[in-house]
């Protein structure tokens, strides 16, 4: 069997790669240009019409040797009519019918032949072929292994099952045939190379190594066997180990899409983005009008900042395909990312409901925060509410309008909007979690503690529901300190640098009277990156007093001012006492 493979040189995926080489096999065993002597059945007495089927099958032979297949077919037809016992004439048939493309008929030839002889092999295996390249892989695994029961040792019939469970991505199934064919023929280089990515699907990344490894043995110049050895090394994270080799196969194949485009890819993990635009330009320049290549330049410009670069290559792109979603989509980002919100709206706006991949629901997201930070509220809740009729099962949509709701101090539709999404996913714990919030701000604090308890039964790691549900505890009319503090312990060890998290073990520890505790998670809580929260500057404040601290006290309450605190009037009070002569 030969390995040298015409489609290793193109752009071609592995997956494609597989089937390719199933027709490459299929159309090997159909090779009907000399047909097999002719078989007919045992008869005691040999009727005269066998004797016609036999002239006519020997026309029908030299009909296919000057290359009149059309003629030979009827010239077999002919012959069939004569002798209607015989499977050998209805398999010929068939073979004719694949050379010609017409599968139907093959099939139907070859239904025939295995009715008159079951054990058939060829007709089994030619049936395999057949269903195969109707893609239909279920009934050519089941032809298969009918011609592996009359004959166990078929290799060609070892390998197509082999690869036909590997397209089923039921790799472990795929085992025991490509394991036998390695067996039975160590040497073969694509037992060993499948047998191998056999392995790499069920994760077993040493032993396909060792397989890919025995592959090249066989071949050392085989590409698609250097190649899987590559992947395997990105799998286990040998990067180096990786590149070496993909750059070793571009020296001999140095217009590989196929090696341009993994590698290219390898340099985006690395980080290296640089490089990954040089293999991806490169792959440009193979293929002019290969619009994922030149997406993910578009996208490499994006992720070093070179807008301007990034909003070029997906308008060139959109010249030659102007109804491109994701072009459309990351076109959009990068002229949001410029500022240039106005053609960013219109971009997105031409994204369609139809879009694959969530590209519709992200494109209204990003039309509906544009608008948001425009202070359109309104005209936010709007867009989204018309893009639900549209997807009404969408629930990015939804819990984004609920956060504008929010926003705009909508608690009630807010609510409904939650109520709504957790009918789509009931089981899911940031729901809950968000909809106990908002219950909260509605001053429905037994809704609100159901809806936590809820989120943490969900996922008992819930760090933020923890925290909210033990911080309630702490100011309820009567403090459940002990649960409140189990609570608060979990999520603290979940989340131990958590601003909030902080703020209410800080706050406990107030409530228990241990001051000097309390000032040391409040302060950590206070100096946290980011962290913009008044309440926290209150409770820092109510500690240092305690402590006798009344300069941290009046800067912590003088901080919780400027970050508009809900109680000022109580802390301007207080700030009024630490000015007092007595309280310097």
């Amino acid at each position: 069997m030969s390995t040298n493979l015409p489609i290793w040189r193109s752009g071609t995926n592995l997956k494609t790669a597989r089937l390719y080489l199933l027709a490459f096999l299929l159309l090997c065993a159909c090779a009907c240009a000399q047909m097999p002597s002719y078989q007919h059945p045992v008869y005691i007495h040999k009727p005269a019409h066998v004797d016609e089927a036999l002239t006519l099958f020997a026309v029908a032979q030299m009909e296919l040797s000057r290359g009149e297949g059309t003629a030979a077919l009827q010239t077999l037809e002919d012959a069939a009519a004569e002798d209607p016992r015989s499977a050998s004439l209805q398999l010929e048939m068939a073979r004719l019918a694949v050379a010609a493309n017409e599968l139907d008929d093959a099939l139907g030839y070859l239904h025939k032949a295995l009715k008159l002889n079951p054990k058939l092999v060829d007709a089994w295996v030619l049936l395999g072929g057949v269903e195969t390249t109707r893609k239909n892989y279920v009934q050519a695994i089941a032809a298969y292994k009918q011609a592996l029961s009359i004959n166990p040792a078929m290799e060609e019939v070892l390998l197509l099952l082999g690869i036909l469970y590997l397209e089923e991505h039921q790799p472990a199934k795929a085992m025991p045939y490509l394991e036998k064919l390695a067996g039975l023929r160590p040497d073969l280089t694509l037992a060993q190379l499948y047998l191998g990515q056999a392995y790499m699907a069920l994760k077993r990344y040493s032993h396909a190594e060792n397989a890919v490894l025995r592959a090249l043995e066989a071949d050392p110049n085989f590409p698609p066997a250097q190649f899987e050895l590559a992947r395997i090394y990105e799998l286990q994270g040998k990067t180096t180990q990786a590149e070496k080799i993909y750059l070793h196969i571009l020296e001999n194949n140095p217009d590989s899409a196929l090696v341009h485009d993994r590698l290219g890819r390898l340099y985006m993990l690395q980080g290296n983005s640089a490089d990954a635009l040089k293999q991806f330009a490169i792959l440009k320049g193979l293929d002019p009008g290969d619009v994922e290549v030149r997406i993910r330049m578009g996208l490499i410009f994006y992720e070093q900042g070179k807008f301007e670069q990034a909003v070029r290559e997906f308008k060139d792109i959109l010249r030659q395909d102007p109804h491109n979603q994701r072009t459309l989509y990351y076109l959009g980002v990068s002229l949001e990312a410029l500022g240039r919100y106005d053609e960013a709206q219109k971009t997105f706006a031409k994204i369609t409901p139809s879009a694959a991949d969530s590209l519709y629901e992200d494109a209204i997201l990003h039309r509906a925060e544009i608008m948001a930070r425009r202070n359109q509220l309104n005209q936010a809740q709007f867009l989204m509410e018309q893009a639900l009729k549209q997807v009404p099962e969408s629930l990015s949509l939804l819990l984004g309008l609920s956060m504008l709701q929010q926003v705009d101090k909508n608690y009630q539709g807010a609510v409904k909007t939650l109520e709504r999404a957790i009918s789509l996913e009931p089981n899911n714990a940031d729901i809950h979690f968000r909809l106990g919030v908002l219950l909260d701000l509605e001053k429905d604090r037994s809704g609100a503690l159901a809806q936590m308890e809820k989120a943490i039964d969900l996922n008992p790691n819930h760090a933020r529901a923890l925290n909210h549900l033990g911080y309630s505890l702490l100011e309820a009319q009567n403090p459940d300190l002990n649960r409140a503090e189990s609570l608060l312990r979990r999520a603290l060890s979940l989340e131990p640098n958590s601003y909030y998290i902080l703020d209410s073990m800080g706050w406990l520890c107030y409530l228990r009277g241990n001051y000097p505790d309390a000032y040391s998670f409040l302060k950590r809580a206070a100096e946290a990156p980011n962290m913009q929260d008044a309440i926290v500057f209150e409770h820092l404040g109510e500690v240092c007093l305690k402590l006798g601290l009344n300069e941290e006290a009046r800067a912590a309450f003088e901080n919780a001012l400027k970050l508009g605190s809900e109680h000022a009037e109580a802390i301007k009070a207080k700030l009024k006492d630490l000015s007092r002569p007595n309280n310097p």
